[in-house]
């Protein structure tokens, strides 16, 4: 069997993204190919994360690029790798792709996936195959299940995720909103493992008198579905977890603050799948949650069924078995 070799790291300055979305592509060809990780050493537990995926820690390029031979199928996904490191990569034989969501050089992949809605093909070498679009989007296997449109408006409940890291602390910050709407909310807040402001969010939360406010830590695909699906209305950044969100089919309220997440909240505010935060600043958010309907949330999900239609597997699967 083919080698798949996934070069990606994770941290909490940079986040669980890029190795979600490699997890979840590894999991959608693993019957084609033989797949490793390869992350440089990092405080989150990542092999936990991988399902019984081979991963090896590497301290340098040098030792990743000692690994490859010739045949090997390497999937790039992160924005440190040089024109001339993909080059690299391409003169030792190997079919490479690469994993974007920046426009950036990506003249020696063999193949491009971006599964941003407002992807421009053009933007890429006319040579490469080409995976674009939410036709293509990468789903961890229990996101892909049918779920029921179950919701309460005005919400009940809401969840709340800023993904496995939230540098900028935006959990803190939309704890902080939800407290000004100072109406009574049964809240939870999921934390990632790279999650660095525990301390001054739990002093935050027993500050409050409105709401009933619930932290849950790393928990698991299974459990994060749960979560979502008990809850009326979901919060989260215009990022991997958005594509996961949507798929859950319900009233969501996003908004974007990196530049990688552009594409994403851009592509998805047009096909109105969520409520617009923007930057996720007070008054944005209040406005927001203010347009929050029975009407507008029914709309809504049926948008959401027609963006992503859970079907990005068999045409990944049928696009690898051409490789």
């Amino acid at each position: 069997m083919k080698k798949l070799k996934f070069r990606l790291d994770a941290s909490p300055n940079i986040g669980l993204g890029h190795l979600i979305r490699c997890l979840s592509l590894a999991q959608m060809v693993k019957e084609l190919f033989s797949c490793e990780f390869f992350i440089t050493k990092t405080s989150i537990d990542v092999e936990s994360m991988l399902g019984g995926f081979r991963c090896t820690i590497i301290a340098s390029e040098k030792d990743f690029l000692s690994t490859i031979i010739a045949n090997d199928v390497i999937v790039l996904d992160g924005y440190f790798f040089s024109g001339t490191y993909k080059k690299n990569i391409k003169s030792l034989g190997n079919f490479l792709i690469c994993l974007d969501d920046l426009y950036q050089d990506q003249y020696s992949a063999d193949m491009v996936i971006n599964h941003a809605p407002a992807v421009e093909e053009s933007k890429y070498p006319s040579h490469a195959v080409k995976l674009l679009g939410p036709k293509y989007t990468l789903l961890r296997p229990n996101f892909l299940k049918e779920f029921d449109s179950i919701f309460a408006c005005p919400p009940q409940k809401v969840f709340m995720c800023f993904g496995g890291s939230d540098a900028n602390n935006l959990t803190q910050q939309l704890v902080g909103h939800l407290q000004a709407l100072n109406l009574i909310l049964d809240i939870t807040v999921v934390l990632g493992s790279g999650y660095l402001f525990q301390k001054e969010l739990a002093t935050q939360i027993g500050q409050s008198t409105c709401e009933k406010i619930k932290l849950k830590h790393n928990l698991s695909e299974n459990q994060m579905i749960n979560e979502m699906q008990e809850s009326d209305v979901l919060i989260v950044p215009s990022s991997s977890i958005l594509f996961e969100a949507i798929t859950l089919h319900k009233p969501i309220i996003s908004g974007f603050y990196t530049t990688n997440q552009r594409l994403i909240y851009e592509g998805f505010k047009k096909a109105n799948v969520f409520y617009d935060a923007v930057d996720f600043s007070k008054n944005n958010f209040l406005s927001a949650w203010g347009k929050i309907s029975t009407e507008n949330s029914e709309e809504m999900v049926n948008n959401q069924r027609m963006e992503i239609d859970k079907k990005s597997p068999e045409r990944i699967q049928k696009a690898f078995e051409k490789i």
